[in-house]
């Protein structure tokens, strides 16, 4: 466990008081790495008051520290960040969260926004676009890494699945044939059919390999499934 706390300095206004919740400590430098290397703007600086390397853990920090910006990873060890920005928001109606990811599937960046979300940024981002992210979202403006933005275009462009035809398409995935799907689901082999048949349409497949792998990429079937 990773936990580092910094009580705020009471001397600077211009200072934006930063907490980062992220299990991996390499992760967590390079963002202090950012932040040191970056100069003033505007008369502002970033300053990193705590660390937590679990969900829970820095729920429960945001509370003790009240920052002005929290960096949230999307995949924590206890909980998935989307989890960690709504159980902050509920709170802290007025947090300013940005989450930091390796993961731009459709549903990762509509679930992190509908959470409450203001900012989504790619571990691969340059350094000016983090500040510019950080900058942004501490200000209490949206602020979406290109690739985030073009998957929520995206979404508005194609039908979701329900909840049963992702669980359809999830066991279909593990290469379980009709009844198989049907037995561990409890419903007939033909319910399964027709949920298939609509899942192709949706997804304008024409095989279960391409619905998954058109799932994959917009999150509603993990790596794992």
């Amino acid at each position: 466990m990773s936990r580092s706390v910094d009580m705020p300095d009471k001397t600077s206004n211009a200072t934006i008081r930063t907490l980062l919740i992220d299990d991996h400590a390499v992760v967590r430098a390079g963002v202090r790495a950012v932040i040191d290397g970056e100069s003033a703007r505007d008369g502002r600086i970033f300053e990193v008051v705590g660390e937590a390397s679990g969900g829970q853990e820095g729920v429960q920090l945001y509370s003790e520290l009240r920052p002005d910006l929290a960096i949230v990873d999307l995949r924590l060890p206890d909980m998935p960040g989307q989890a960690v920005v709504r159980r902050i928001r509920v709170n802290h109606p007025d947090a300013k969260l940005l989450v930091l990811t390796s993961f731009d599937a459709e549903e990762d960046v509509a679930e992190c926004v509908s959470s409450g979300a203001l900012g989504y940024a790619l571990k691969e981002s340059s350094a000016d676009q983090m500040i510019e992210a950080m900058s942004s979202v501490a200000e209490g403006r949206r602020w979406l890494c290109p690739e985030a933005a073009d998957r929520l275009a995206e979404r508005m462009t194609h039908e979701s699945l329900t909840d049963r035809e992702v669980e359809v398409l999830v066991l279909a995935a593990r290469g379980l044939a009709n009844k198989e799907i049907a037995a561990d689901l409890r419903c007939a082999a033909g319910t399964v059919k027709v949920h298939l048949a609509n899942i192709f349409a949706k997804l304008r497949a024409e095989s279960r390999t391409e619905a998954v792998s058109i799932a994959r990429t917009r999150g509603w079937i993990r790596g794992d499934d």
